[in-house]
């Protein structure tokens, strides 16, 4: 793809001789990422090839070039499986440009985005602070809809762990932690999915399985087991969105249980003794699990908007206009071949 938007400004994939032209000394980390998306291009495009026959795991990653110089990057990560609905992340500046501002080139790059045919990106996501304004506006002038806020805690005072390292990690006799499973995956999606929105399912457009390809030491779900009955409380999932610190989710079920005052805080002792530079999300609204978090010594980073965007929806709404005008030409072309027949009267004989 290459899209001009004006003389000066030009969007494509990324490629090798984008890096030539960019000055990228003694930005080594930087570099790294850039060789690594030129990879990951290639597998991402060969997927695209594969249509239906493989999963989608590969990111796109397009640049915003000024005078054919890197300015800014864009990546786009499938965000389940089969590549339904793609996360897209804060663009990357890599030099500031010269002739044009950068909400115009952060424009030029979700625009760019959305030109991409609606069979590879049906659905669209992405993350912002709540308080980058400029961003979000530019998302709202392109059709992106609010989905829901997040809230991210961070570790950052040892409170947290003189309050939780010495306490026992072993659960109480009728709850079971377990590690993510091709049985309880299907318990953590539903999790997920209650009380959200229609339109926020089928933006995301999620599968038990894209629960399970995340899964790593530190995910799973908190079981609660009276005899054969089992029932799911609350689970860890990993979420992915492009260019973001690693970031576990708290999902629970929608009835508050009061056992999670005492479990959760060692789920979560469990993982920032693993790693203290995790996030954790919440969501926004729920004030129980956030004053529990605020209790046991995390600390709220910031609250993040997550906007949404469906082609699918698009192009359905037009399939059914087509279906609707096809019927009626057909209807209307269906001439009676005799005349029609008088009407029963109830006259008096």
């Amino acid at each position: 793809m290459t899209t001009l938007l004006d003389r000066t400004i030009k969007v494509d994939y990324l490629q090798i001789k984008h890096l030539f032209n960019s000055s990228l000394q003694n930005k080594g980390n930087l570099s790294r990422l850039l060789n690594l998306m030129l990879l990951k291009n290639w597998l991402a495009r060969l997927e695209g090839y594969m249509n239906n026959y493989s999963a989608k795991r590969q990111p796109y990653c397009l640049a915003a070039l000024e005078k054919e110089v890197l300015i800014s990057i864009l990546i786009i990560h499938p965000n389940n499986r089969r590549g339904s609905c793609w996360a897209i992340s804060i663009p990357l500046v890599i030099q500031e440009p010269i002739f044009n501002s950068l909400t115009d080139i952060k424009k030029a790059l979700l625009k760019a985005t959305l030109e991409i045919k609606a069979q590879e990106l049906e659905n669209i996501i992405l993350k912002y602070p709540i308080k980058s304004n400029e961003d979000i506006s530019i998302a709202r002038e392109l059709g992106f809809q609010p989905l829901k806020v997040y809230r991210t805690w961070s570790d950052k005072l040892d409170i947290f762990k003189d309050n939780l390292g010495s306490k026992s990690n072993n659960y109480t006799n009728s709850l079971k932690w377990e590690s993510l499973n091709k049985i309880n995956s299907e318990r953590v999606w539903k999790l997920k999915i209650s009380g959200e929105s229609l339109h926020y399912r089928e933006i995301i457009n999620s599968q038990p399985i894209d629960y399970l390809n995340r899964f790593n030491k530190l995910t799973g779900i908190l079981i609660s087991s009276n005899g054969f009955y089992k029932n799911a409380i609350a689970g860890i999932i990993q979420k992915e969105y492009p260019l973001e610190k690693t970031t576990y989710q708290i999902v629970r079920d929608l009835a508050w249980d009061s056992r999670l005052q005492s479990e959760l805080p060692k789920i979560l002792n469990k993982i920032y003794l693993y790693n203290n530079e995790i996030l954790i999300e919440t969501n926004s609204k729920d004030e129980t699990l956030n004053n529990l978090l605020v209790n046991i010594g995390l600390i709220e980073k910031e609250e993040k908007l997550l906007l949404g965007k469906s082609n699918l929806i698009r192009k359905s709404k037009k399939s059914y206009r087509l279906q609707k005008d096809s019927w009626e030409s057909v209807l209307g072309n269906i001439q009676s071949q005799t005349p029609p027949l008088p009407s029963p009267t109830l006259d008096q004989r």
